[in-house]
């Protein structure tokens, strides 16, 4: 008899495909009724019907928490509710589902996605329902100006110190790459990926919700936050605590832990540098980037890509001063199958290429970075302003270009030995460049090449306004 006192009935029903419930005492009855659609009506309560002689208007639930409206030939119910003012009750799809739910079965939401409207949920075999909180949606069905509530994905990042050599990282791989995170709040042991109940009004990268150690998780897609495709397996959960928060994390693999002292910490470039990923861990010529998960978690899932501001990185170039006024050494170099050119005294080395590691969220330009002589260097794809990216082989060369504090490895199939550019052949531009990233150019057998600016390409390329103009470097 006290097992029964604890026990509550949910009714789960299926709203475009994902699982939801309401509990039952929130519903004065649930009918099969005649339902009358009103055309062109592009609003929530979208149709009326008679119950027990009386008109009522209906809301489409499935429409009201923004999935796909019901399809209108389709069988439906109506679930009636207690007081009936502007909306008398919801229409539901006819596969309505009773369960015993006991107290100890019901969680709150995190408040990761915790809404008004769906703030709690039940678990039922192994698979967690959100419920709906059919009295606040009522309320705000009578509001003109409903509009779904979102969740908040609120997460207060924790005061962290500084990563140093001193921590111990968890090792794990996303996306078929290697990153590490700081073990402080990392559960020891990941766990499998186990029953997930997705949600509406998510972005991608939010998988939806499960059941972890008693507490209701939600389940972070890591890949997809970090702006990376999904290629792999997913396999895996990585937990972690965030301000009493807990979050789970997919991941491809658990590499493990790498302990404090057996690394060295180095600051990712700025091309190549976010908010929540700053620093890799190096450990012989391996680089690690190293995430920091509560810094990327409070990036809104749905926002653009946090580009990294590399204006501090401009600097004025002494080869301004001199073009058109002194001959100048140039160093030629292949460009989408055109030579073009940078000026001799910016280019630092140039050696043979070896493999990059890609970074994600970097600058537009920036395809990863490099290990040279025991500096991290970003590594730019000028094949990017065309909206390509290069394939380069093993022949192919990296050219290490530096003005004052700046330096960016760029990569080529073709290095030309430098040479000398008479004065009576530099030509300014017709035009103007936008913020200067072509200095000027000069005649060639097959045309004219260009003298690139290859600092101001990285610091102010912009798809949108550069594109036309870049363009104009290629042969195609």
């Amino acid at each position: 008899e006290f097992s029964l006192l604890l026990m509550k009935k949910l009714l789960r029903i299926s709203l475009d495909g994902l699982q939801y419930g309401v509990w039952k005492e929130d519903i004065l009855s649930m009918e099969a009724q005649t339902i009358h659609w009103l055309p062109g009506s592009g609003d929530t309560a979208s149709a009326i019907a008679i119950i027990r002689r009386r008109t009522v208007t209906l809301a489409d639930l499935s429409a009201y928490i923004t999935l796909a409206p019901i399809r209108r030939e389709q069988e439906a119910l109506v679930l009636l509710l207690p007081e009936q003012d502007k909306v008398a009750g919801f229409i539901v799809e006819d596969e309505v589902e009773q369960l015993q739910v006991s107290s100890d079965a019901v969680y709150p939401m995190p408040d990761y996605l915790r809404t008004p409207i769906v703030d709690s949920c039940a678990l039922s075999g192994s698979a967690l329902i959100p419920v709906i909180n059919i009295q606040t949606l009522r309320k705000y069905a009578r509001s003109a100006d409903y509009t779904p509530a979102v969740p908040g994905y609120r997460i207060i990042p924790s005061s962290q110190q500084p990563v140093s050599a001193q921590d111990t990282l968890r090792v794990f791989a996303s996306s078929g790459r290697v990153f590490a995170a700081v073990a402080d709040n990392i559960e020891q042991k990941m766990v499998p990926v186990s029953s997930i109940s997705k949600l509406a009004l998510t972005p991608p990268q939010v998988r939806g919700i499960t059941l972890h150690n008693k507490k209701v998780l939600p389940v972070i897609d890591l890949a997809q936050q970090m702006h990376q495709p999904v290629t792999g397996q997913q396999e895996m959960m990585l937990v972690t605590d965030m301000a009493g928060q807990g979050i789970g994390f997919l991941v491809d693999s658990d590499i493990g832990e790498l302990p404090g002292k057996r690394y060295t910490v180095s600051q990712l470039p700025l091309p190549v540098r976010s908010d929540w990923l700053r620093l890799a861990a190096i450990r012989g010529n391996r680089v690690i980037p190293i995430v920091d998960l509560d810094v990327l978690l409070t990036i809104e899932p749905d926002t653009i890509k946090d580009k990294p501001d590399v204006r501090e990185l401009s600097a004025p170039s002494p080869f301004q001063s001199r073009f058109d006024r002194q001959d100048v050494k140039i160093v030629e170099f292949s460009l989408m199958g055109a030579l073009h050119a940078l000026p001799e005294l910016e280019v630092e080395d140039s050696f043979p290429f070896k493999s990059v590691l890609p970074i994600p969220n970097g600058d537009i330009l920036a395809a990863g970075v490099v290990l040279h002589e025991g500096h991290l260097l970003p590594v730019i794809d000028l094949a990017r302003c065309f909206g390509r990216q290069s394939k380069p082989t093993a022949d192919w060369h990296f050219i290490l270009v530096r003005n004052n504090e700046f330096r960016v490895l760029i990569m080529t199939d073709t290095v030309v030995d430098a040479q000398t550019l008479p004065v009576d052949m530099q030509r300014d531009l017709p035009f103007v460049s936008s913020n200067s990233v072509v200095y000027g150019c000069y005649p060639a057998e097959n045309g004219v090449r260009l003298i690139l600016n290859i600092e101001a390409l990285t610091v102010y390329f912009d798809e949108e306004h550069n594109q036309e103009f870049i363009s104009s470097l290629s042969r195609e």
